[in-house]
């Protein structure tokens, strides 16, 4: 696996498939559900911000938030201990491409 590439990897926080992609073609742009342990709160949301991630949609009954950007930096979130699960939900399509 990747976890050489990224020191505090989990891959038990990331799906499969994430993982898979993130060996392969880490900087695919893919949409991601980010699951937390906790209530959603401001610190998290602009914890996310500053990164390089763009937030689509905020689930806070569930937890969830969804999110758009390259495979590595959505690895990345999984250092986060807030985040529970990366789980995917869409690959995107290169930019350019029909």
């Amino acid at each position: 696996m990747a976890v050489g590439l990224i020191t505090k990897l989990d891959s038990n926080k990331i799906d499969y498939r994430v993982l898979e992609l993130y060996e392969t073609a880490p900087n695919v742009t893919i949409k991601a559900f980010i699951v937390f342990n906790d209530k959603i709160n401001n610190g998290i949301i602009n914890n996310l911000m500053t990164r390089n991630v763009y937030i689509i949609k905020i689930y806070d009954f569930l937890r969830t938030i969804v999110v758009k950007g390259t495979v590595s930096s959505i690895v990345k979130l999984s250092e986060l201990p807030e985040v529970n699960n990366i789980l995917l939900d869409e690959i995107l399509p290169l930019s350019g491409t029909s």
